[in-house]
């Protein structure tokens, strides 16, 4: 019997040795200078958009686009209409910040800078519609 046991124990950690591991598609997000936003409790965080659950686009002051990554899920953030940002003393938001969904609080593991994604939907847009049929 006990030796059953083992051999079945051993069969189900070789299972889960064997799983590949997720790929993270904001690794290089870790890699690249993290940004800050002055002044988000005076409202230069015009918009949001949500990434799934494990990453939102922010929209700065001057149509600056900012990408940040959580250290967990948030699992609300897809589903919501309106966040509130955890800044610091000085209103600033980083890496070391977080968004409030639904009253969880979901930290920041990364925050950068990327291009604004409607000129880059702008620019893909023109090259499909070029394409033969």
């Amino acid at each position: 019997m006990k030796s059953i046991a083992a051999l079945m124990l051993a069969a189900a950690l070789a299972a889960c040795a064997t799983a590949e591991p997720r790929e993270d598609p904001f690794a290089a997000d870790q890699e690249a200078p993290q940004a800050s936003i002055a002044f988000a409790d005076f409202g230069s965080i015009r918009s949001f958009r949500p990434l799934g659950d494990d990453a939102v686009l922010l929209e700065g002051a001057h149509g600056r686009w900012y990408r940040a990554t959580f250290f967990g899920s948030c699992p609300d953030l897809p589903f919501t209409e309106s966040v509130a940002m955890d800044s610091d003393a000085a209103g600033r938001v980083d890496r070391f910040s977080a968004i409030i969904v639904r009253g969880r609080r979901c930290a920041f593991r990364t925050l950068v800078e990327v291009p604004d994604p409607d000129a880059a939907a702008e620019e893909a847009a023109p090259a499909e519609a070029e394409e033969p049929r």
